[in-house]
């Protein structure tokens, strides 16, 4: 990534867009390859509204019709916030959501997804720091139209710094911090309700979750697992 100037454009690899260009492998004569490039391409970042708080760790939303909803976080170092901010973006302003998170919550940094109007979550650590343990082992759903959270399906145990990542009609949790559920794969049914263990990790989870070839997967540490379906 490259930054030019001071007004905030940066240069940047987009996924999704690349393009072929020879390259010259060793001395040992013209041994040349196509190899795929991405193109770059030139963005102008703007910066928004301040956030009216000062939060950190706080587990953000993807942009769901022109908002993005902060959920929680840590307003002082051992002090943890309930509260869930709405970003509008075609109006460039903060508001506070009607309702609250179901206790003060700190995220971790953990993602999450959105399907059928409902936001999930993971379980966060809160009400307070715990020293860094977490005591909560329910799936959190955020519904938007009401902006009323609530615990729904329990993992049994609790679990967190845990990301999920949506595949077809189901969402899939990788490993996560908890003692004994590092290596556990769950899946949840957003219709039913249903969270069930699938699967265990080659290795403690606790990683970046994604798809890859149409099959959901985890990465931890030093290794990557997929999901067979």
């Amino acid at each position: 990534m490259a930054n030019r100037g001071t007004e905030g454009e940066f240069l940047f690899i987009p996924s999704g867009k690349v393009k072929t260009a020879p390259i010259r492998r060793g001395d040992a004569g013209p041994l040349e390859a196509r190899q795929p490039v991405a193109a770059a391409v030139s963005y102008r970042i703007q910066h928004g509204a301040d956030l009216p708080e000062p939060l950190s760790y706080t587990t953000c939303s993807d942009v769901v019709n022109g908002k993005i909803y902060v959920f929680g976080g840590r307003t002082a170092p051992d002090v943890l916030s309930d509260g869930i901010w709405v970003y509008e973006i075609a109006r460039n302003r903060w508001r506070k959501a009607a309702g609250r998170m179901p206790y003060a919550y700190d995220g971790r940094g953990a993602r999450t997804v959105t399907h059928g109007g409902i936001v999930y979550l993971s379980p966060g650590l809160g009400p307070t720091d715990n020293n860094g343990w977490g005591i909560h082992q329910r799936i959190i759903a955020f519904d938007i139209a009401g902006e009323i959270a609530r615990e729904t399906a329990s993992f049994g145990a609790p679990v967190w710094s845990v990301s999920p990542v949506m595949l077809g009609n189901d969402i899939y949790w990788f490993g996560a911090c908890g003692l004994g559920q590092e290596r556990n794969i769950w899946r949840f049914n957003p219709k039913t309700g249903a969270l069930s263990i699938i699967a265990s990790l080659d290795g403690a989870g606790k990683g970046t979750t994604g798809a890859v070839h149409q099959q959901p997967a985890a990465t931890g540490g030093d290794h990557a697992d997929v999901c067979r379906r």
